[in-house]
């Protein structure tokens, strides 16, 4: 049965597979997470130029940040008042129950990217960042859409008759083998296609020394290394575009690749950067992310946080 489902696994998935925009916004290159959450501590700086006189000045702000990330697209933030990031300096506590429609409704364009960009590294799931980019871009196309559903079909139905016994076949026809030569020239025409349609608007370009697979709209490009590593992502806007940048992707916990760092420009004068201390990836006994929420809210007290951010819910 294992060599009968290894097959299945090749003509499925073909050495030439296709590059999907919507695949390379998986992080696929990571580890897989075992644990239902993942915990993503970082510190994220606002910067604003002004001028004063004839100077340019810059002020800058920290927040220490945790969040948590489950499997099922809750969220819980945490900010901190240093970046001990210890329970007794916590200072304000947020739950959020979907992450995918928050993103949706938001609108601030900065926040709705920046916590996409941080489920995609959390979870390997292009489930919230594809849904702010059909906000963004409604013609851009999920994977759904360029399936060859006709092969697909024949493949179900070819898996359904492999997971059945030899001795149970009886009368039933090999969906790949059928003895009807129309039907054999059909299905033998439908193999030599390929599962996904190729997607015009991803290709593999040079940048400098560099190449990168561009996912390229009228409102958004992203580039992405060799390793399908998100390099860029550009929100076009009216006035100014969102500009975000991932930088040395490392090891965290000695399994799980993240940037170190995210940059991005988030208008004329005004940027943020995140730096990463820590990924930790982990189960729990708690019911649910609301359940945990529930209980880190008994004994909590919202403090005065100080500066207050629209980059964070």
């Amino acid at each position: 049965m294992k060599i009968k489902l290894f097959f299945i696994f090749l003509i499925c998935f073909p050495l030439h597979s296709v590059i999907l925009g919507e695949g390379l916004f998986r992080h696929s290159n990571n580890a897989l997470y075992e644990g239902e959450i993942t915990e993503l501590s970082f510190i994220l700086k606002e910067n604003v130029q002004f001028v004063q006189g004839d100077q340019t000045k810059s002020n800058s702000f920290e927040h220490f940040v945790k969040i948590y990330f489950d499997n099922k697209n809750k969220l819980i933030q945490m900010k901190y008042s240093d970046r001990t990031f210890a329970t007794k300096n916590l200072v304000n506590l947020k739950y959020i129950d979907n992450v995918s429609a928050a993103v949706i409704r938001d609108n601030v364009q900065a926040r709705g990217l920046l916590f996409s960009v941080l489920h995609m590294y959390s979870q390997n799931s292009s489930e919230v960042i594809r849904s702010y980019l059909k906000k963004v871009e409604p013609s851009f196309k999920f994977t759904n859409q360029l399936i060859n559903y006709p092969k697909w079909e024949l493949l179900k139905k070819y898996k359904s008759y492999v997971s059945i016994s030899e001795g149970s076949r009886a009368g039933s026809e090999n969906p790949l083998e059928p003895s009807d030569p129309n039907r054999k020239a059909k299905v033998k025409e439908l193999m030599a296609q390929p599962l996904y349609y190729n997607d015009e608007n991803v290709s593999l370009v040079r940048v400098e020394d560099d190449f990168f697979f561009k996912v390229e709209y009228d409102r958004f490009n992203a580039y992405f290394n060799n390793n399908h590593e998100l390099a860029q992502i550009e929100i076009k806007q009216n006035a100014n575009s969102l500009v975000l940048d991932a930088k040395k992707y490392l090891l965290f916990n000695g399994r799980h690749q993240i940037p170190k760092y995210i940059e991005m420009k988030t208008g004329e004068n005004t940027s943020l950067s995140i730096e990463f201390v820590s990924l930790r990836n982990f189960s729990t006994n708690k019911s649910s992310l609301a359940q945990t929420y529930a209980d880190l809210k008994k004994d909590f007290r919202e403090k005065d946080s100080g500066i207050i951010t629209q980059h964070l819910y």
